[in-house]
């Protein structure tokens, strides 16, 4: 389990594409963002936000316009962009591996059992991946800074 708690962890090349996709949607502009600009926004290493933005692009979930005002658009609403695709572009699927049957060479009492909890957690995971669009968190996140109140000592 990562230190953070969670059981599941995010290369910081997805969570950087996370970022920049959302920045993407949370602008909600018709008009291209520059990588600097969102690097700065999201606080993401321009040059390495450039390389994921070109593979997302060439998935398809952005699109790029050149020139002194180009930068990067979603491709789609972002009502219709979700995590999951993001995620399964950068490589990030559910576990690959099958279970050990036993009688093979290395396996243990459980192992089974162990692997179909596995595959029940990935499940959930992709569910819950494909089923949260940008918008949707966008809007989240708009809802709790209305609710964010800054404690000021005097």
């Amino acid at each position: 389990m990562p230190s953070d708690g969670s059981f599941w962890k995010l290369s910081r090349k997805c969570r950087y594409a996370l970022r920049a996709l959302f920045e993407l949607a949370w602008r909600g502009s018709a008009e291209p963002v520059s990588v600097q600009t969102i690097a700065t926004a999201q606080d993401v290493p321009a040059r390495f936000l450039e390389v994921i933005l070109n593979e997302l692009k060439r998935s398809g979930l952005v699109e790029s316009r050149r020139g002194s005002d180009g930068g990067y658009l979603l491709s789609g609403r972002p009502d219709e962009v979700t995590v999951g695709q993001v995620l399964r572009v950068l490589g990030v699927a559910a576990s690959q591996q099958s279970p050990r049957r036993a009688g093979r060479t290395g396996y243990v009492r459980g192992d089974e059992a162990l692997a179909l909890l596995q595959a029940r957690v990935d499940q959930a995971i992709s569910e819950v991946c494909d089923g949260t669009s940008f918008l949707e968190l966008v809007a989240e996140e708009r809802r709790l800074a209305g609710q964010y109140v800054p404690e000021y000592v005097i």
